[in-house]
């Protein structure tokens, strides 16, 4: 099964990034207690995870130095700090998440205006305007 679960974790990735493929440029693609895997390499651009250990990725590598780190990597982003984040962007997000956030991204999307969109593979997502509409 295990072999299957990677084999699938990549096709998501594969089907999300198509979904996504039209980002604008200067949009910072964020992830909310979720990180398809494989997404950046099929987009060919960096995502921001914003999590509470790390447990989203593959590598037990990065989830054992979040453990055990207090200054996480700048495209870690604790999500005790998701506020203080999302407010702080100067460009637009696009932010992703799953089923169990959808009240989170729904809020931000409807307080910027923006859409919340079905992505395959059980994600969502919306264009968030930077504060200020840019």
């Amino acid at each position: 099964m295990g072999a299957l679960h990677v084999v699938f974790a990549a096709k998501a990735g594969r089907a999300v990034a198509e979904a996504l493929g039209n980002l604008p440029p200067g949009t910072e693609l964020a992830c909310l207690n979720c990180y398809p895997n494989g997404l950046p390499f099929y987009l060919g651009r960096t995502a921001t995870l914003i999590s509470r250990n790390g447990n989203e990725l593959t590598s037990n590598y990065v989830i054992y130095a979040l453990k055990h780190e207090t200054n996480w990597p700048p495209q870690i982003v604790p999500v005790t700090n998701f506020d203080n984040w999302i407010s702080a962007q100067k460009q637009p997000v696009y932010l992703m998440v799953r089923q169990s956030d959808t009240n989170i991204l729904e809020t931000l999307a409807a307080a910027r205006g923006a859409t919340v969109q079905t992505l395959p593979h059980g994600y969502w997502g919306a264009q968030l305007p930077a504060p200020g509409g840019s």
